[in-house]
């Protein structure tokens, strides 16, 4: 039966449902995860997981994370059923009732629950599409542990207690009395981390290539603002002042207030970028094994070319420059290369060509004295057109054909 549409939220969300079962749900699991850790606390492991659970459920509705919440749920089922297991092998001691009845509530409501969220309607519904085939849920298991272990010592990328979720939830690709619902947590967990880290790589490619950068202009603060970045980039004075105020990156970034954090937030992007091109080969694997990482393939192709291109810029400008003496910094080297390329390409498109002074083209675009003429000894090439310096003092610019 449909949920009328005024008790859905804009994502999807059963609201009234979610509303009724929320207080019941907390409440209980609050006293299953007090039950498991008084005494010796012979299910040490069921009681982390009931923990785990809590820690997502036991706060406010509008600020419960479902996809988390159903990743606890599901692991909160698996350790039940090994508990279970292990206590009829006679390996651990007879669970009391009032115990078992709590456990069994949590799990039975958690269900109902987690299906009024559009986030667990759409597990459930892959869950149902999912087909098994255990031969490659233990090639896709191995690929997805190798890759959070690589993580787990990378607190600049993904926060401790994220990876160490990642982690646990690979290794249980495959595992429980519901196997299907086990590999579709699991890689739903690893999916969004992925997401995360090709993000900061697109934001570092962008960050260090004017064309693109000038291109997506104040468009920008809004792509930065929606990077799934580590608390501590976020953190950042240039982050804030990008996010917070809307403002366009190039102006953010060329501010002198600004330069050092600026070039802060970059470096921390670029190490997303770093372990996106260390670790090509895993997340080409990844790709290759479900639809909703496909993504990746395409994103690993453009990541490559301006990478490539990126390494060619950094290296022209390069420290005892000119143009490194009067503008300072690398990233307003290229974040000025950018701007120039764009007033070159305009000034020359009408008619295919043009000639300007350097010294206009300094007043124009607000460059210190001599500052063009430093830029274009770099030697770096601009994109579909061709420019160089006669006489001294003038620019020349052509506009390639393309072909």
């Amino acid at each position: 039966m449909r949920a009328p549409p005024e008790a859905l939220d804009r994502d999807g969300n059963h609201l009234t449902r979610l509303r009724s079962l929320h207080p019941e749900l907390r409440s209980l699991v609050r006293e299953l995860s007090t039950a498991l850790g008084e005494g010796n606390r012979p299910y040490s492991v069921l009681g982390e997981r009931a923990a785990a659970y809590a820690a997502q459920m036991d706060r406010n509705l509008g600020e419960i994370d479902f996809g988390r919440l159903y990743l606890a749920g599901v692991r909160l089922e698996n350790a039940s059923h090994e508990t279970q297991r292990l206590i009829a092998g006679g390996e651990l001691p007879h669970m009391d009732a009032s115990l078992g009845e709590k456990l069994a509530s949590v799990i039975a409501l958690h269900g109902v629950f987690i299906l009024g969220t559009a986030e667990g309607l759409s597990a459930k519904l892959a869950e149902e599409r999912y087909q098994r085939r255990p031969d490659e849920e233990r090639q896709y298991r191995s690929t997805a542990v190798a890759l959070a272990k690589q993580l787990q010592s990378r607190p600049d990328l993904v926060e401790r207690d994220v990876a160490s979720e990642v982690i646990q939830s690979a290794s249980e690709i495959g595992a429980g009395r519901i196997a299907e619902r086990s590999t579709i947590a699991g890689h739903a967990t690893l999916r969004n981390v992925v997401i995360s880290l090709a993000a900061g790589a697109i934001g570092s490619a962008i960050l260090s290539n004017p064309a693109l950068l000038l291109a997506a202009g104040g468009g920008v603060a809004a792509w930065f603002g929606g990077l799934a970045v580590n608390e501590s980039l976020k953190k950042s004075g240039f982050f804030r002042d990008l996010t917070d105020r809307g403002g366009s990156a190039i102006d953010v970034a060329t501010r002198f207030a600004h330069e050092r954090t600026a070039m802060a937030f970059k470096a921390g992007l670029d190490r997303h970028a770093a372990f996106i091109a260390n670790h090509e080969q895993v997340l080409t694997r990844l790709s290759a094994w479900w639809a909703d990482m496909k993504f990746l393939s395409g994103m690993l192709d453009w990541f490559r070319v301006h990478r490539s291109a990126q390494s060619a810029r950094t290296a022209a400008a390069s420290e005892g420059s000119d143009a490194s003496r009067i503008f300072g910094s690398r990233m307003v080297i290229e974040l000025s290369l950018g701007q120039l390329a764009n007033h070159l390409r305009d000034a020359a498109e009408a008619r295919r060509e043009a000639r300007l002074p350097l010294g206009v083209l300094d007043e124009q675009l607000q460059f210190p004295p001599g500052g063009t003429k430093a830029l274009l000894a770099l030697g770096v090439p601009f994109e579909g057109m061709s420019v160089e310096v006669v006489g001294g003092d003038t620019a020349a610019i052509r506009i390639l054909d393309r072909g």
